[in-house]
């Protein structure tokens, strides 16, 4: 039966466990391989090697597990070699080794040993993908180069093992984010979540009359100075309309304030405003208020979309069939529905904004070329 890993370097999900020889593990997204402490003291004789795992060798026997989706508990220890310094990564509650992008490569070949003659094919191109910089391989969701990996479709019942109680989450036709690494606490989209839902409650519960007033209305563009055109972020229509952005938020705006850090807010602002001014311009109600926190929330995944391409999102597909395919294509596929539901459906149709969503992924996309444009001359 195969078990899973959390890779430590991008906390992905190591799902593939290849059962070779020597070579254990391998995370297809930046490189990272896993080989357990056992397997070293056989293949290796590298003197320094015995002294790392002479230390760590009581907690092994009394603790080894496996950390599963845990990510491993490591410990940077420097390994001299032939072929200059490695620093390795010990989780010694598993008994794993993990190894960067070519540092297993570094080490296998003070003994002689190969560790890719049995690596299917699949997985050998997509290391040969890899990017490095400056010694550190970039995270491949990061990178515009999809390959057959990417797409996997699975029966729901193989999935549900998996996901656990995230299958929920599929059931209400929502994605289910496979995993993207943080580096800090998202404080950001965790007050702005706040906000809303404290704002939106407020509106159901004590003032449901308070909505029309901070909404946006097309007719009146200029009331309270153009205020609404913010406020309206604030408030949504019922719980099914509040709770579905906030989760969308969620999922997304963690990893986007990751990256962008202050500029977050910035993003969100540029999403409202231009969502708010393209539903200005396409709307044929212009009597009824736009509410919803929707605008800004589509320049927060359509930046997501362009800054991890590659990470993995799962579908639910009808009730039968568990898709993961990588978030570009679902954001593409979803701003083509916006696209024909700009120029096909009207507002007395249907309460959703398609012109606002447009308009929020614009901010997103204008967003995204202008960070790498800083990023680049910075």
């Amino acid at each position: 039966m195969n078990k899973t890993k959390t890779c430590p370097q991008c906390l992905t999900v190591v799902e593939e466990e290849l059962n070779l020889e020597r070579l254990t593990s391998l995370c297809t997204i930046c490189g990272t391989r896993s080989v357990s402490i056992e397997i070293i003291e056989r293949y290796f004789e590298v003197p320094s090697w015995r002294r790392v795992f002479k230390k760590g060798h009581g907690l092994i026997k009394s603790r080894k597990q496996a950390c599963g989706k845990k990510p491993c508990h490591l410990r940077a220890l420097n390994l001299n070699t032939d072929q200059g310094e490695v620093e390795i990564d010990i989780c010694y509650p598993c008994g794993q080794v993990w190894f960067d992008h070519h540092e297993l490569e570094i080490a296998a070949k003070e003994n002689r040993t190969g560790f890719d003659q049995k690596i299917p094919p699949a997985l050998l191109e997509e290391l040969k993908n890899i990017q490095v910089v400056d010694g550190t391989a970039v995270p491949q969701h990061t990178v515009f180069r999809f390959s057959s990996t990417d797409f996997q479709v699975k029966l729901l019942h193989r999935a549900f093992q998996r996901l656990g109680w995230r299958m929920v989450l599929a059931f209400f036709g929502l994605p289910v984010e496979q995993q993207n690494r943080l580096r800090g606490t998202p404080w950001l989209t965790y007050g702005l979540t706040a906000l809303v839902t404290v704002v939106s409650l407020f509106c159901f519960y004590a003032a449901p009359d308070l909505a029309v007033v901070l909404g946006y209305v097309p007719a009146t563009p200029l009331r309270w100075a153009g205020l609404p055109i913010f406020t309206s972020f604030l408030v949504h229509a019922d719980y099914g309309h509040l709770l579905g952005n906030l989760y969308m938020f969620y999922i997304f705006g963690d990893n986007v304030e990751d990256q962008l850090g202050a500029q977050f807010l910035g993003l969100i602002l540029a999403g409202t405003v231009l969502g708010v001014l393209f539903h200005h311009v396409t709307t044929h109600s212009p009597e009824i208020p736009l509410v919803g926190a929707s605008t800004g929330i589509s320049a927060v995944v359509t930046f997501y979309a362009l800054a991890f391409p590659r990470a993995q999102f799962n579908l639910l597909l009808g009730f039968i069939l568990w898709v993961r395919i990588p978030v570009f294509f679902y954001v593409l596929f979803w701003v083509g529905l916006q696209v024909v539901g700009a120029l096909t459906v009207s507002d007395e149709m249907v309460a959703t904004s398609f012109g606002g969503h447009l308009g929020g992924a614009l901010a997103g996309l204008l967003f995204w070329f202008a960070h790498r444009w800083s990023r680049k001359r910075g």
